[in-house]
C-alpha cells in the first residue's frame, strides 16, 4: 500500500517536472519558489504540496487534474475526442480515490495505535529505569526524588 503511494507521488512528481523548462527539479522548484531540497523531500516524504499542482498549472497551462491524476486532456480547456472523461471513467476513478483514502485512513489508524503503545513503553521503561537506579544506589537520592522533596 505505501509503495503504491510513493510511486504514485513519484509518478506526480515526475508529471510536475515534466511540466516545466528545463525538464528538471531545479526548474520545479524556481517556478514554485522554493529550495530544490524541498521538492526531494516531497519525494522522500510521499506528499506533494496540492499548492504546487495549482501553481504549475497556472504558470504553464497543464491542466492540475492532469498533473494530479494523469488523465484527461493535458492542457487546460483542451477537449479529447477520446471521452476519456466519460461518466463510468470518473466514477471509477473516484471509487479508486476512495479505495486509497480508505488505505491511508487504515495506515492511520495503525500507525496511531503503534504510538499509544510505544508511548506507553516508554513511559513504563521510564519507571524501570528509576527502580534501577534506586536499587543501584538505596541510600541516594534519584534527581526526581530530590526534585520533589525540594519542591
Amino acid at each position: 500500500m505505501v509503495s503504491s503511494l510513493n510511486s504514485e507521488v513519484e509518478t506526480q512528481l515526475e508529471r510536475l517536472i515534466g511540466s516545466v523548462k528545463p525538464k528538471k527539479g531545479t526548474a520545479l522548484a524556481r517556478l514554485l519558489g522554493v529550495k530544490p531540497q524541498a521538492v526531494s523531500n516531497a519525494k522522500t516524504k510521499g506528499a506533494i504540496p496540492k499548492a504546487w499542482f495549482v501553481i504549475v498549472s497556472e504558470e504553464t497551462g497543464v491542466s492540475a487534474d492532469w498533473l494530479l491524476t494523469g488523465e484527461g486532456p493535458k492542457r487546460r480547456g483542451e477537449v479529447r475526442d477520446d471521452a476519456d472523461d466519460s461518466f463510468q471513467q470518473r466514477v471509477g476513478r473516484t471509487n479508486r480515490l476512495e479505495l486509497q483514502l480508505d488505505e491511508e485512513r487504515e495506515l492511520n489508524r495503525e500507525l496511531i495505535a503503534e504510538n499509544r503503545k510505544l508511548w506507553k513503553e516508554n513511559g513504563d521503561l521510564r519507571v524501570e529505569l528509576e527502580r534501577m537506579k534506586a536499587r543501584a544506589a538505596p541510600d541516594q537520592e534519584t534527581p526526581n526524588e530530590a526534585h520533589r522533596k525540594a519542591g
